[in-house]
């Protein structure tokens, strides 16, 4: 879906979240914990498991992460309307460029 934007390093995911404006909707502590949980999922390969997170998440104990995650003080609908905006717009744009119709499967 992101094709255009792999994340390669914490680098260019800070700017991936600057591009959905979440500093906008996160403290500053919030989008850099966020940075870290979500670096150490692409790092390992998600599978569920929050204990795998905190293995290469820089200096997160588990139950830490299992906090955040669960207990922070966020409002999930606006990063995820966020996401949504910006997955809309790539494929819109990707439409206008090739002049062809995109179709979405969501599965």
């Amino acid at each position: 879906m992101f094709q255009n934007l792999i994340i390669s390093n914490e680098l260019s995911l800070y700017k991936f979240f600057k591009q959905l404006n979440f500093d906008l909707y996160l403290t500053k502590p919030q989008l850099e914990h966020l940075e870290g949980t979500m670096t150490a999922m692409i790092l390992k390969g998600f599978n569920g498991k929050v204990s795998d997170i905190a293995e290469l998440a820089s200096k997160r104990h588990r139950t830490s992460i299992t906090r955040f995650l669960s207990k922070s003080n966020w409002d999930e609908n606006l990063l995820i309307n966020a996401l949504k905006s910006k997955v809309i717009e790539l494929i819109w744009n990707k439409s206008e460029k090739s002049q062809k119709p995109i179709y979405l499967i969501i599965d």
